[in-house]
């Protein structure tokens, strides 16, 4: 696809070229560079279309399980281009690798591309692969033919419209056809979505996230599927700083533009979108009981002179009290009876510190005990001795 002759570059210079000529396809791919530039950068390289036609095909390398970087290999790359040429013979090939499991293949010919063409071109890197990993799906998508260089862009993207109809057909090989969506999520669905994740209702959520999928299989494009995970993913970054959680909980991969092509079909996808769903529930869930013991520790330093219980405070703030009990636990690290008394005995000591001729039951009664001889023992038990020998301790100063 040069006008140059690449045969007088040595094996490095030749590496080097198509490494910068796959640098402007990404760069104009994902939008950093726009057309214009695009095909002035290639005619500094002297890259050149040998034919008048070109369309794009996209191969995604789908399966279950976790694999490296198997494809971003040379040898990979390489292999495929070379079982491309003996089946397209009257073609030239520029093979980009979007991802470890994305390769984007631009094919300049002046020959037929028909189906049988392309089930030979599926067939033949499917058995290739098969040769590697047995387990990997290969999917394969194509644009439609163009014969203008202006239109490569437009050729990756019909390619990789087609390619995500893989999540709601049984096929393996997608032409790009043009049609217009049959429906849409009603947005109701979105609505009732986000108030369930607000609230961190975690069933509600989840159904409703099914029921998004659901709609899509019947009848909705399949390209749509970019757009409900967007929509999902905007959701949860909304509901994840409205609710002040931590930030982490949003994937890195939910920047990456290829990241559906990650899962082996749509089920997968459906899961772990519902998965998303209950960490970001769960963490809204132990987000609000932190707040909430906050709230009621400070509500305690604020009436612990009070005669004040479990039982009350439960009233207060209209919760269980045992449930209390144990959030107060997590939140102070101790008993709530055990806390409260140290506060008081806190404040008994100063009061003692500040004037020792103090009486003993004008202490107890001002931090919220009505019996003096109970605020004796509770005050020996947190100080380890008695609250007299500790008048005359401070007497003495």
């Amino acid at each position: 696809m040069y006008n140059v002759n690449l045969m007088a570059y040595d094996e490095h210079n030749k590496k080097k070229l198509d490494q910068e000529i796959n640098k402007y396809f990404i760069s104009l791919f994902n939008g950093s560079i726009h057309e214009d530039d695009f095909i002035h950068l290639l005619n500094e390289t002297k890259f050149q279309f040998a034919y008048d036609h070109f369309c794009i095909f996209t191969i995604n390398f789908a399966s279950q399980t976790i694999f490296q970087n198997l494809f971003l290999s040379e040898k990979v790359t390489s292999d495929l281009q070379n079982f491309l040429s003996t089946i397209m013979v009257d073609a030239h090939f520029q093979v980009i690798t979007l991802r470890k499991n994305l390769l984007c293949v631009l094919v300049n010919t002046n020959g037929d591309l028909n189906p049988i063409l392309w089930n030979k071109v599926y067939q033949t890197i499917t058995k290739y692969i098969g040769t590697i990993d047995d387990r990997i799906k290969v999917f394969l998508g194509y644009s439609k033919i163009y014969n203008e260089i202006k239109m490569i862009k437009k050729a990756y993207l019909e390619s990789l419209d087609a390619l995500y109809h893989r999540f709601i057909s049984n096929e393996n090989i997608f032409p790009y056809t043009y049609t217009a969506s049959l429906r849409t999520i009603d947005d109701s669905s979105w609505e009732q979505l986000e108030y369930s994740l607000k609230l961190g209702l975690t069933n509600e959520a989840e159904s409703k996230i099914l029921s998004i999928f659901d709609q899509y299989k019947k009848n909705i494009k399949g390209s749509q599927i970019q757009f409900i995970v967007k929509q999902l993913i905007n959701i949860f970054q909304y509901i994840t700083l409205h609710n002040d959680l931590d930030r982490s909980l949003i994937p890195e991969k939910f920047s990456d533009t290829y990241f559906l092509f990650d899962f082996d079909n749509l089920s997968d996808v459906s899961s772990y979108m519902t998965e998303m769903c209950r960490h970001i529930c769960d963490s809204i869930s132990i987000n609000s009981s932190h707040h909430l013991g906050k709230t009621i520790v400070e509500y305690i330093h604020s009436n612990y002179t009070k005669p004040i219980n479990l039982n009350t405070i439960a009233n207060t703030f209209h919760i269980n009290s045992t449930y209390l009990g144990q959030l107060l636990k997590k939140e102070v690290n101790m008993p709530f009876n055990k806390y409260i008394n140290k506060l008081r005995i806190i404040q008994a000591m100063k009061m003692i510190e500040y004037d020792s001729n103090v009486k003993l039951k004008d202490i107890a009664h001002s931090i919220g005990y009505s019996d003096s001889h109970y605020f004796s023992k509770i005050f020996k038990q947190v100080t380890g001795i008695s609250p007299s020998e500790y008048k005359k301790k401070n007497s003495i100063y």
